[in-house]
């Protein structure tokens, strides 16, 4: 058994708001973090999709994203401190991509900050393919300058394929 066969999947739900926004700032800082109304925004959106991990009946990270039509976008996807390195990201992301696939959605973007070298590698390893760059999207804060965010794409269909 592997080390993110330890974790639990479930679907995303709007009671867990309180935990999952908690979570998006202690990872994402207090001035991107989400808040739990917010969060619970975007979850009862007909277009949400997503699934959270837990580990001994506690978060240890999820995965949200939006459909529309037949593409969608991953919105967050955030691992806890102390869960990272362990596969769970790779499994959240195959877990949508495959839920996204069974539901004839055919591509799924996202756009990772240009210095994310680890984020950037894990989709990449996961058949990701960059198609582009946002110069400036993400605002700097006081002290930092803004920073580009690079867009990537992966191709859902390969996943029906097999």
């Amino acid at each position: 058994m592997s080390a993110a066969d330890a974790f639990r999947l479930s679907p995303l739900h709007t009671d867990d708001t309180a935990a999952l926004a908690a979570l998006h700032r202690q990872v994402m800082g207090e001035a991107d973090g989400w808040s739990d109304a917010g969060l619970r925004r975007l979850l009862t959106a007909t277009a949400a999709r997503g699934f959270q991990a837990t580990a001994d009946g506690a978060l240890a990270g999820y995965i949200l994203a939006f459909a529309a039509a037949d593409e969608a976008e991953i919105l967050a996807l955030v691992v806890s401190p102390g869960h990272r390195r362990m596969g769970l990201a790779r499994r959240l992301l195959r877990a949508l991509a495959r839920q996204l696939a069974d539901s004839q959605i055919v591509r799924l973007h996202l756009e990772v900050r240009a210095s994310n070298l680890a984020a950037r590698e894990l989709y990449s390893r996961n058949s990701f393919a960059e198609t582009g760059r946002r110069k400036g999207y993400y605002a700097g804060a006081a002290t930092l300058p803004p920073e580009d965010a690079v867009t990537m794409t992966l191709d859902l269909r390969s996943l029906t394929d097999r």
